[in-house]
């Protein structure tokens, strides 16, 4: 689980909890997972918005 601890307004955010959807980028955590593809993932997210994906944070992906 990934959470930012200010609200941060983005399609993959949830609004109230503020919990990143990691779902995305890894369906089910794998022992081969590793912590620096989940940051490259949030980078990712960040730099480039990619409207295929399902938004958690409907509001903010219009």
């Amino acid at each position: 689980k990934v959470a930012f601890q200010t609200n941060v307004f983005h399609p993959q955010i949830h609004p109230e909890t503020n919990e990143l959807n990691t779902t995305v980028g890894f369906p089910e955590w794998k022992k081969s997972n590793r912590i620096y593809q989940l940051v490259q993932f949030i980078v990712k997210i960040f730099n480039k918005l990619d409207a295929k994906m399902p938004a958690i944070n409907t509001e903010a992906s219009t």
